[in-house]
């Protein structure tokens, strides 16, 4: 009896001997494999898309080359307008010193701001051409309002002053009253531990200045208090 043998396909034959069906039929299309996008490009976009996500107030934001140009030429110029009106407030006290004008840079100085005056001669026209007896009538010296015949007299010795090389300031003056009348402001003057007081019903402004037998110096501005 002769043995049979068997004929057994090896593996790799029986898989190929699969049956077909239909779905394996169906065509597949494999899609091409996209370029990978440049590196550059990529941290460009990822830095704008983190600075546009970024919250108000997250983060100081550098200025620009043009800001910091415009911040540099302002510093500049504020500087430089600063040494200036330095410079020339040194100039004017020299000069108020050399030539005896301390009692008008003193009173510049109290209405500095008040307006545009920026000189002695400015100062002196001012306060002549704007005071009257009407005003001097609201300026009090030490508390007492000045009477009309006071108002009449003050008026004269307005009329008479000049710049000239010193000013005999008196205990009750007719030009430290005349420039709170004018500038509706407050003047305490203290001369050798005496102070007098010019005052107005409703100052915007408190100048105190002190001086000696021979020179008058501004003290400093403040509010009266509110």
């Amino acid at each position: 009896m002769r043995a049979s043998h068997r004929h057994q396909p090896a593996p790799s034959a029986m898989l190929d001997a699969e049956p077909t069906t239909a779905a394996s039929q169906i065509p597949v299309t494999i899609p091409a494999q996209l370029p990978p996008a440049a590196p550059g490009r990529r941290r460009r976009r990822r830095a704008t898309a983190g600075a546009s996500a970024q919250p108000d107030g997250g983060g100081d934001v550098p200025p620009t080359r043009s800001q910091r140009k415009d911040l540099a030429k302002t510093t500049r110029m504020q500087g430089r307008q600063s040494k200036k009106e330095d410079a020339d407030q040194a100039k004017m006290l020299n000069r108020a010193n050399k030539s005896g004008e301390c009692v008008w840079h003193a009173l510049l100085n109290g209405v500095v701001g008040l307006n545009s005056v920026r000189s002695h001669d400015q100062l002196l026209k001012c306060v002549k051409t704007r005071c009257d007896p009407t005003k001097l009538a609201h300026v009090s010296w030490n508390g007492t309002p000045f009477r009309p015949q006071e108002c009449e007299e003050m008026m004269v010795a307005l009329g008479r002053l000049r710049i000239e090389c010193g000013y005999n300031c008196g205990s009750c003056d007719p030009l430290l009253s005349a420039v709170p009348a004018v500038y509706s402001i407050n003047i305490i003057h203290e001369y050798r531990g005496h102070r007098h007081a010019y005052t107005v019903p409703r100052p915007c402004r408190i100048v105190e200045v002190s001086s000696s037998a021979a020179h008058m110096e501004h003290v400093r501005n403040t509010q009266p208090p509110s």
